[in-house]
């Protein structure tokens, strides 16, 4: 703005001067145009110096920069959300897309195991390879740098990259070395992890009801966790509200009577979470013990891969583990939840350091940080650890510490076994989460083209968060299924005599004394007639045998088969302890769904108390005669 001061001087002369000042929106980078045109060029520059000098022009002002970054983050905001609204259907569909993906990858898996394996371990091992020979030629390189003469400037920065080079390669060359004896040394075991992945994928195909189990588990402790957090507010809110004269205020106390039942209350949560999720991975357990150990038909040839599954596996998983298994699962849960309160007692003593003066102290830093460390390692040793041993409980009926004795047993016995396998699995059940995920972004992406969109980015990360969830999901599940396979083969390779039925996939693999892999014998003569049925006689009812009229036909000849399967050496006698345990566990098995509960603590104490077996040496009627005295809720049923 350019004003005129009229000024008279002492002498009684006027002047008239030309000048410019800076009115207050000029300091605020806005200046009228009427003064951006006049006269007085001096007046402008004079401008730009005081607004150059503030940092206040209109090209620095950094108010206006971030209303300008606030205006973009709104307007990106707003077109997100309604972006998202335009495709809400197809993220919505994108879920059923990622569950086709998934039973995709279980039938690839199913189907393609064996090949997909060797291929993947095969690529890593050239990809291994291929590294080893860059670092071994960097390493190289350097080195020549190194004795170059005369010598360079940087020589001890190059020794040191020399030193860095030499130890990545000796690295990768370690890592190269084992994948190489896995692949050639244990290649037998591979091609076990294999076949187990392909069976854990056609058990979950076989029982897909199995893939709800994370979100039945979820749902539980978020249950649990509402109704906990309801108790500690209540807990909470009990103290006494004592006066803080320092910034004048109240602060809460609570006395020590309080305090031990908050800590009970916390530690009733570590249990109960612990609890529910060994409840569920128990049940999904029994199920896959169920399918693997099933039978094949009487009536199927030796080389068939069909099963003979029981009805109602999820009702009899259930029944199972409430019914005989809590208290395995009672203590397996237990550790958990004293480790977790190990780990929340160290946390506090950590939080007291600065009280007790010892925040700076570098010994109490480093000794908290290993006790951290190892926590958190033996809390992960034990939850792998409980897993096994609920496996074994599933197998073989017995409780806790004798599951844990028998599955530290197979660790030892079968260690390279459970290795390979678990690293193996660990590398597809990666690549599955990533292939399920991807091929749900794909397939979101395709569709979400055909709406306008402002961008397409945010809703396909979306999708693809999404598909992540869902391919988790389906992981978690078959990750658990590969674990009971792998124990139930381990089991059944350290008893191959036990009279159990594996896959035929498996078959090859469990050595010359496993029976199954022999043909079944059978007894001579109406027995054998009655055991194994052939022609029109297939389609006849079974008959009352004059020997037994007391007991069901369909019952007798039930019996019949298992009494020639289970007569492990083939005399047509039960003639050992052995043969007496795994002939009434796997009748009182298939006939469980038709028969009272009977405890496998229980059949065992009976097995005992028939004496001794070799002297006995009971064949089929004999036998009978004892099943009527010792197992009535068997032979009473009526089929």
């Amino acid at each position: 703005m350019r004003e005129e001061y009229r000024r008279t001087g002492t002498e009684g002369f006027d002047y008239t001067q030309d000048f410019s000042i800076p009115t207050p929106p000029a300091f605020m980078g806005r200046h009228s145009e009427d003064a951006s045109s006049s006269g007085g060029g001096g007046g402008d520059t004079g401008r730009r110096l005081l607004d150059d000098a503030a940092g206040t022009g209109s090209a620095n002002c950094p108010s206006d920069e971030m209303q300008s970054m606030m205006g973009s983050a709104k307007q990106w905001v707003q077109d997100t959300m309604a972006d998202l609204e335009e495709v809400q259907d197809i993220i919505l569909g994108m879920a059923g897309v990622a569950i086709v993906g998934g039973f995709f990858y279980l039938y690839m898996m199913r189907f393609c195991a064996v090949p997909i394996v060797w291929g993947t371990l095969i690529g890593i091992w050239v990809l291994l390879a291929a590294m080893s020979w860059g670092l071994w030629q960097n390493y190289q390189n350097v080195m020549e740098v190194v004795n170059y003469v005369p010598q360079l400037s940087s020589y001890d920065n190059d020794v040191r990259n020399s030193k860095i080079a030499l130890g990545l390669f000796g690295v990768c060359l370690v890592f190269f070395g084992a994948h190489s004896c896995m692949i050639f040394c244990l290649r037998e075991r591979v091609a076990v992890a294999a076949r187990v992945l392909s069976l854990a994928a056609e058990s979950m195909i076989d029982m897909p009801y199995l893939i709800v189990y994370p979100i039945v588990n979820v749902a539980l402790v978020i249950a649990i966790f509402a109704g906990w957090m309801a108790v500690a507010i209540l807990l909470a809110s009990a103290g006494t509200l004592e006066p803080d004269y320092q910034y004048g205020t109240k602060v809460m106390a609570w006395d020590d009577e309080l305090q031990k039942v908050g800590l009970y209350w916390l530690f009733g949560l570590f249990w109960t979470v612990a609890f529910i999720e060994a409840t569920g991975f128990m049940v999904l357990s029994f199920c896959v013990c169920m399918w693997f150990f099933s039978p094949r038909p009487a009536d199927a040839p030796l080389d068939s891969d069909e099963r003979d599954m029981p009805t109602f596996t999820v009702g009899k998983a259930l029944r199972y583990t409430f019914c005989h298994h809590l208290g395995t699962l009672a203590t397996g849960s237990l550790i958990i939840a004293i480790i977790q309160m190990m780990r929340i007692a160290l946390e506090y003593i950590e939080s007291k350091q600065k009280q007790l003066g010892l925040e700076d102290n570098p010994y109490v830093k480093y000794v908290l940080c290993v006790l951290r460390c190892f926590l958190w390692c033996l809390e992960k040793c034990a939850r792998w650890m409980n897993q096994k041993v609920y496996i074994i409980t599933c197998i073989k009926g017995t409780w806790f510490c004798s599951s844990l004795c028998t599955a530290a047993k197979i660790l030892f016995t079968m260690f390279t076994y459970i290795a390979v396998a678990e690293f193996t699995s660990a590398i597809m059940l990666f690549l599955g989460k990533i292939f399920i995920a991807l091929f749900t972004a794909v397939i979101g992406a395709y569709f979400l083209q055909t709406r306008e969109l402002t961008s397409m980015v945010f809703p396909c990360i979306l999708v693809m968060l999404l598909g992540y969830m869902i391919a988790d999901m389906f992981i978690t599940v078959y990750d658990m299924c590969v674990d009971t396979m792998l124990m139930c083969f381990c089991e059944a390779k350290a008893n191959p005599g036990s009279g159990i039925c594996v896959p035929k996939k498996l078959e090859s693999f469990m050595g010359d004394d496993y029976i199954n892999s022999q043909p079944v014998p059978v007894e001579e003569g109406a027995e054998a007639d009655a055991a194994a049925p052939t022609g029109a006689d297939e389609d006849k009812a079974p008959t009352a045998d004059p020997d037994f009229p007391d007991l069901c036909p369909v019952l007798l000849q039930e019996m019949r088969e298992k009494f020639a399967r289970y007569d492990l050496d083939q005399s047509g006698t039960i003639n050992s302890e052995d043969e007496l345990q795994q002939l009434m566990t796997n009748l009182y098995f298939a006939l469980s769904s038709k028969v009272p509960a009977i405890k496998p603590d229980a059949i065992a104490e009976r097995v005992k108390a028939a004496g001794d077996m070799s002297s006995n040496n009971w064949d089929f009627k004999a036998w009978v005669n004892w099943c009527k005295a010792s197992f009535p809720e068997i032979t009473d049923a009526r089929l």
